[in-house]
């Protein structure tokens, strides 16, 4: 009956216009295709028409009526992005853009207000410090956004821009129950005062997890306050203080997952993150068509990782400082409309850490730091007013100091600059639709552990960054505001992308000979009827080695179909129903670069969303994932040293059930 259900709900997906949202993702109440303003693509707030790329914006009331519980869950459905969570409660999930698999959270770029998250070592981004009411609008540049934002920027942009305190004063809260145990409380205020705001809000959320040893609690508090000086001039501050503890379950080999998938594969393994960060900004409009834009940011995180499974135990201290400024004007040029962005980032990163076998070991010290400056252009050009004209270079210089001491001390330095740069055309015509082009070349640096042997100390120093070579070309064509549709064709060559290939001996990361990732991207939404929405993607990805000992093999990990189709269907004014369904194709096992062994198998998830507003004051809403119980996994990986796959598998049915009031 399952499989039937699927089958029926993909026969009406394929038999209907296939939908998306190059634009609106996640369909909100009214579709909004010719108007969309994005401040990613180009650092500063411009049409989305405008600009020779795919840009995806996700608003706020989409994150609420999607049922999402992180920001990696709202993207899971996109076009052009997969996501795999190891401990299925959203406390260890990656997102890969590009198709870079096992590295993928390393070719993301991952912003917050424009300030980078992205460690420099080989953790992921903390996406559950994120909380999501925090969000007003989540923007992702699919391909390379290297120029503006420099390293890790390969395969995407996400740059998650959260909400300003409104010219109104309303106190709002939140309390939900969700499956595992689960519960959820939020409140959130809001205080405008003349020209001043102030927004404060507190989240919790805590699960006792699908599987044994999966439990995880999360807490944070958000503010933001603002003040028009002038008419000119704008200034901002914000602090977000946030705490995350969770258990690590671990794999499940096949017996075990046979015998019972809910159980631990690991009987102690767990960890937490606490996080501050306070950042400090200034807007000011400069002559005709200028704007000067400041920021200042402070951020520390303490990382605690306790695998008592593996005999290991490390503490992090992270200490990150930014300083961005960047100029723009917006005017002509020799009679023609022309936008200029100019600007200087630096981040200045100490890394500290202590591992040993057991947890308060301090047996083993690392000691790194990372400056970096980029400088960076980028010149828009209406030459006609069809015909828009778009090129951008950066010039990155780091420095890292990399200092271990695992029974002596080791130390090493790399300061190699790199340049990007990127060369865009686009066709505009009727209901701001497009056709785009560019070329662009990108880089990637080490992470701090992949120069550094965890366990030795040793440091890899012929280890060179990664560069690439790309070109995509689009179109994105919008019927009225009742339908669009977008296409994105890719290619990058890679040299020198970095790897860990098994290699036991050195326990080294290594730079591959050359790859090439490619891919395609259809997306479309339509809407028929004012109380219906259709929308739906269909992404192809291939990862590849293209010399060396590999030569033609694909990189593991990568999946190359990943389909999503849903509805959205308004019976009443006070009533909303959504459906969508997922699937993603077979790909290579982790290890499986020889492309030998057994596929990780496909899988393929319905998801729920009601609500139902009661009053202007109280909505309630019921949420479920993966309605039909699919038993999957999102990551899998061989062991050599066991001859064993090894599975992470996610929850089947999970459901939450709350109410949202504001006064």
């Amino acid at each position: 009956m399952q499989k039937k259900t699927y089958l029926a709900m993909l026969a009406l997906s394929l038999a209907l216009p296939v939908a998306s949202f190059a634009t609106d993702e996640l369909p909100a109440e009214a579709p909004q295709l010719m108007d969309e303003v994005v401040v990613t693509a180009g650092r500063v707030e411009q049409s989305a028409a405008r600009i020779p790329a795919q840009v995806t914006i996700v608003t706020a009331e989409q994150i609420q009526e999607s049922g999402a519980q992180s920001v990696p869950d709202v993207l899971r459905s996109l076009a052009g992005v997969f996501v795999s969570d190891l401990n299925g409660n959203g406390t260890n999930q990656t997102v890969d853009m590009g198709g870079f698999g096992e590295s993928a959270s390393r070719h993301v770029a991952v912003l917050v207000d424009g300030r980078r998250l992205n460690p420099i070592d080989l953790g992921s981004v903390r996406w559950s410090t994120i909380a999501l009411d925090q969000i007003a609008q989540i923007e992702i540049l699919h391909g390379s956004g290297a120029v503006l934002y420099g390293d890790n920027a390969m395969g995407g942009v996400i740059n998650i821009i959260t909400k300003e305190a409104e010219a109104s004063s309303y106190l709002a809260g939140e309390l939900s129950r969700g499956s595992h145990g689960a519960s959820k409380e939020k409140v959130k205020g809001n205080v405008q005062y003349k020209r001043g705001r102030a927004y404060l809000e507190y989240d919790h959320q805590d699960t006792d997890g699908y599987r044994d040893r999966s439990a995880s609690d999360r807490e944070s508090v958000f503010g933001k306050i603002s003040y028009d000086i002038d008419p000119q001039t704008y200034v901002w501050a914000d602090l977000s203080v946030s705490s995350v503890s969770y258990q690590l379950p671990g794999a499940l080999t096949e017996a075990q997952m046979e015998a019972d998938r809910t159980q631990a594969g690991n009987p102690a393994d767990e960890g937490s993150d606490d996080s501050v960060s306070f950042s400090l900004g200034m807007k000011r409009t400069v002559g005709d068509g200028g704007e000067l834009s400041v920021n200042l940011s402070r951020q520390q995180e303490d990382r605690d990782s306790d695998m008592a499974s593996w005999f290991s135990f490390m503490t992090i201290d992270t200490e990150t400082s930014s300083f961005n400024t960047q100029y723009s004007l917006a005017g002509a040029l020799a009679n023609l409309d022309n936008h200029l962005v100019m600007g200087l980032d630096y981040y200045d990163v100490d890394y500290g850490a202590w591992s040993g076998a057991f947890k308060g070991a301090q047996t083993n010290r690392f000691d790194h730091q990372k400056r970096s400056t980029g400088l960076y252009i980028k010149d828009d050009l209406m030459l006609t007013k069809d015909i828009l004209l778009s090129a951008g270079a950066r010039y990155e210089m780091p420095k890292m100091e990399l200092q271990s001491d695992v029974g002596s001390i080791t130390r090493a330095e790399m300061d190699e600059s790199e340049w990007a740069w990127d060369l865009g055309a686009a066709y505009l015509f009727e209901n701001g639709s497009k056709i785009y082009g560019r070329l662009y070349r990108s880089f990637r640096y080490p992470a701090v552990d992949e120069f550094t042997n965890v366990s030795s100390g040793a440091v890899n120093g012929d280890l060179r960054q990664e560069t690439a070579l790309g070109y995509e070309a689009g179109v994105h064509m919008a019927a009225g505001n009742n339908a669009s549709v977008d296409f994105r064709l890719y290619e990058m060559r890679l040299d020198d992308e970095i790897a860990w290939m098994g290699d036991w001996m050195t326990g080294q990361n290594e730079n591959l000979d050359e790859t090439r990732h490619v891919g395609a991207e259809l997306s479309a939404r339509y809407q028929p009827l004012n109380v219906l929405e259709l929308y739906g993607s269909v992404t192809y990805t291939k990862a590849e080695f293209t010399s060396g000992i590999y030569d033609g093999n694909e990189i593991p990990l990568i999946p190359h179909w990943k389909t999503t189709a849903g509805i959205r269907y308004i019976p009443r004014d006070d009533l909303q129903l959504g459906l969508i369904y997922n699937h993603v194709g077979k790909r290579y096992f982790g290890g499986d670069a020889d492309n030998v062994l057994n596929k990780f198998p496909e899988h393929q998830t319905v998801d729920l969303s009601l609500t139902y507003q009661y009053s202007e004051q109280v909505e309630l809403y019921v949420n479920g994932t993966n309605i039909f119980n699919e038993e999957y996994s999102d990551y899998g990986w061989y062991s050599n040293w066991s001859s064993e796959y090894n599975y992470y598998p996610m929850p089947e049915a999970v459901y939450w059930a709350g109410i949202r009031v504001r006064f």
